[in-house]
């Protein structure tokens, strides 16, 4: 059995896989344990690789020159003449890299003009790494010459991290992307300078006929694309660009089958509107309303999840009209992941009525994150009432009357109706429920939801940590993480992520968790008495008496 095991090289391939995220000193003892596992673990050894200079210590021509402040890696290129069959080692390890992962790190040990050209005399008509398929750069200063070479491989991943335009890399980069035309299927270009790409670097991305997921960062006052008729097959969309760059992609885009989109405006948003008569702010829908439209009537039938996002500084004076906003989406059938991040400065108006909306028209949403200000109920707000010598603009007393809240109600709606909820990121005032009471009833024939992990209540007020510990694991038996900040009075509160939890929250945390540890031990408990007096209940049953 054990010679089949070790004959049976795949196998062998697979096992070791589980040791690619471990220190590389145990993948290289693996491979010096016998000679049946040497090759699949050095496949796996060298599969992925943060430097090229492991590969030119492979050279029978390297050495190191010590140089200041850091060694220089250098060969004795064209000064020794031998044979290619003399590398036969360095290309046995060649062929096993399939990811480059650059740091910045990597940059500190430059590689000499006369290596890179040694190196292009030994790979010949072929690729210097022939199974390479993803090149990732951590930032601009991580790209060297060798990046020439790199891109000769067939890549399906070319990834460019805080990357600047000008950099002199950067034009030899991008006109060998059509070159990979036929094979690139993911691209990713961050550019967080100002520097803006040119019509040349935006037309060798839009020639990538295969890709299937672009992830793209402009400046606020980069041009749009000129054509993007080649982007049939696009799949997945990140950008982050201004509202003519974004607009521009979205209604001429030619892909019908996008899946996922992610979209955040970088370019400020004028404050005119606060002069404009109220009736004409009413009449034009917003730069995300109309980008719902565009979205709904393109790929209402393969969505399945979708960003939005404003980076800089908006309009004190507008709010987002969540309710026209949202409904532009339902005819997204799909949608199993929604964010809406920082896209107003005023309250939001949100209520029950809008999560029971939401969970009846996307059964199958999976993630549901909305970061949006809403003013807590009965708090003292600076603007309550109207004040004078505002100019044109008058607010009137409708416009600053505190906005209804979703109630504790919200989640009992989302547990029941969204069954496949795994992620949840919401503002409530409160987890009180309706009632004299104010506890959790749930209704006949509901046992809880057992799919949500992880939730985040925002400034949500924390009664009693015991008693909201024990609401929360009676209606989501499965969660492990529950987590909210502590209110501010006075100002608007968002559904943060949990980063900046508060004492109260990091207690309701740790009575769930010891919540879950009683009835686990009580389950075995009553397991044991069951085994010891014969009595046979399936495990089904038990779960519905003590629920973990």
């Amino acid at each position: 059995m054990s010679d089949l095991v070790l004959d049976n090289a795949d196998l062998l391939r697979e096992i070791f896989k589980h040791l690619e995220s471990a220190p590389k000193r145990q993948l290289l003892a693996t491979a010096l344990t016998c000679r049946g596992f040497s090759s699949p673990a050095l496949d796996c050894l060298w599969k992925k690789m943060h430097c090229i200079i492991p590969f030119l210590k492979l050279l029978p021509s390297f050495q190191t020159v010590n140089g200041f402040p850091k060694p220089i890696f250098t060969l004795k290129a064209i000064l020794d003449y031998k044979p290619l069959s003399s590398y036969a080692i360095f290309q046995a390890y060649a062929v096993r890299v399939q990811e480059f992962s650059f740091t910045e790190n990597a940059a500190t040990n430059a590689i000499p003009s006369m290596t890179i050209l040694r190196l292009t005399q030994l790979k010949g008509d072929g690729p210097l790494f022939p199974a390479l398929r993803h090149v990732h750069y951590a930032s601009a200063s991580a790209v060297r010459e060798e990046v020439m070479l790199l891109m000769e491989s067939p890549l399906k991943g070319l990834y460019f991290l805080d990357y600047t335009p000008k950099d002199t890399h950067f034009p030899a980069i991008l006109s060998m992307l059509p070159g990979l035309q036929n094979t690139l299927t993911h691209f990713i270009l961050t550019a967080t300078t100002r520097e803006n790409l040119g019509p040349d670097e935006l037309k060798a991305i839009a020639s990538l006929t295969e890709l299937r997921w672009l992830h793209l960062v402009v400046p606020a006052k980069n041009k749009p694309f000129g054509s993007l008729s080649k982007l049939r097959r696009l799949e997945r969309l990140e950008l982050t660009a201004s509202e003519e760059f974004i607009t521009h992609v979205l209604l001429n885009l030619p892909s019908a089958h996008i899946r996922h989109l992610g979209l955040a405006r970088r370019d400020y948003t004028p404050w005119t509107t606060a002069f404009l008569d109220r009736a004409d702010q009413c009449q034009a829908p917003s730069f995300w309303h109309q980008c719902a439209e565009i979205v709904q009537d393109k790929w209402r039938d393969s969505l399945q999840a979708f960003r939005i996002q404003d980076q800089f500084r908006l309009d004190p004076f507008t709010r987002f009209e969540f309710q026209s906003f949202i409904r532009n989406l339902y005819p997204i059938q799909g949608l199993e992941f929604l964010e809406i991040h920082n896209v107003s400065t005023l309250s939001v108006v949100i209520t029950d009525i809008d999560y029971m909306d939401i969970a009846t028209s996307w059964r199958g949403l999976k993630h549901l994150h909305l970061h949006l200000p809403t003013i807590p109920p009965n708090i003292n707000q600076p603007f309550t009432t109207p004040s004078p010598g505002w100019g044109p603009f008058q607010p009137n007393a409708e416009e600053f009357a505190i906005p209804k809240t979703p109630t504790a109600n919200a989640l009992l709606i989302l547990a029941q109706s969204s069954p496949l909820l795994e992620t949840l990121q919401i503002y409530l005032p409160s987890t009180k429920f309706e009632g004299v009471s104010g506890q959790l009833v749930l209704p006949d024939g509901f046992t809880g939801h057992s799919n949500l992990r992880k939730l985040w209540l925002g400034n949500c007020e924390v009664d009693d940590a015991i008693t909201i510990a024990t609401r929360l694991n009676l209606l989501f038996p499965s969660l492990q993480t529950a987590a909210g900040v502590i209110a501010t009075p006075g100002f608007n509160v968002v559904a943060h992520a949990g980063s900046a939890c508060g004492f109260e929250w990091m207690s309701v945390q740790r009575w769930i968790q010891t919540i879950k540890d009683i009835r686990a031990a009580e389950r075995a408990r009553i397991s044991a008495i069951l085994d010891e007096t014969g009595v046979k209940i399936p495990g089904g049953a038990q779960r519905k008496i003590y629920s973990s």
